[in-house]
């Protein structure tokens, strides 16, 4: 049985900030709180003439959405907020889903994941998201290239995302539920698709629940041998001491 709670990066959408996303998705974090704590924080790219200084993105995208600006520093600072939190899954909503989806795909690679801390992500919920059209990134987005479980959530009469866009990133994650509600562009608190959503974490954290254990008895076995042979050890060089020394 599970005996903690998963944390979840959560990452905001395009001008929206961390603030703003934990507001937003209240409704929707209120039918799953009891399994997950949920940590929100801030894209380190202002938009352009924002006086409020709260509009924020994660990247600048060109006209054609070919070339991603500042990329590079994102996923350095997303690599950076991983490494100083033990965070077992990231959630993405619009833009954010897209920036999630990128960290799940580019998770071990050289040239995007250089220290490794994107693969240490057990699974990703993307909530009205699709998949990166910059062209840099298009060796990423490979049939399959995914491997740990993904839930894509969109909303039947999005306008901003079309469903079939959501839809298609179902192709690159090779353990992927796609779930739909009604609504359109938002993370849907109604209560069918909350199950739905809690379903999904139950089985994360039941799963990466038995995993620790499994690990913390292959230690607990590791030690024991080790002192073990320690002991085998001592006892082996007493033993051995010469007559004349005692």
């Amino acid at each position: 049985m599970a005996t903690r709670r998963l944390r979840i990066l959560c990452i905001h959408g395009y001008t929206q900030n961390g603030t703003v996303f934990r507001s937003k998705s209240g409704a929707f974090r209120s039918r799953v709180g009891s399994l997950a704590d949920f940590e929100f924080i801030d894209a380190p790219h202002l938009l352009p003439d924002d006086e409020t200084m709260q509009r924020r993105t994660w990247w600048r995208s060109s006209d054609d959405g070919k070339t991603y600006g500042e990329l590079d520093g994102t996923l350095s600072y997303l690599s950076s907020v991983l490494h100083d939190g033990a965070y077992d899954g990231v959630l993405g909503f619009s833009q954010g889903a897209v920036v999630a989806q990128v960290m799940l795909a580019a998770a071990g690679d050289k040239e995007f994941d250089v220290n490794g801390e994107f693969a240490k992500l057990r699974f990703g919920v993307l909530v009205s998201g699709f998949l990166p059209r910059a062209t840099r990134l298009q060796r990423l987005l490979t049939d399959d290239k995914v491997q740990v479980p993904v839930l894509i959530s969109l909303g039947e009469k999005d306008t901003l995302v079309p469903p079939e866009g959501s839809r298609g990133m179902a192709r690159v994650n090779a353990d992927s539920t796609v779930i739909e509600h009604v609504g359109g562009h938002i993370m849907s608190g109604r209560k069918d698709h909350g199950l739905l959503v809690r379903d999904f974490l139950t089985k994360q954290l039941e799963k990466i629940t038995e995993e620790e254990e499994l690990k913390r008895l292959a230690a607990e076995q590791d030690a024991e041998a080790q002192a073990e042979t320690l002991k085998t050890t001592s006892i082996e060089n007493q033993e051995a001491v010469p007559l004349a020394a005692l």
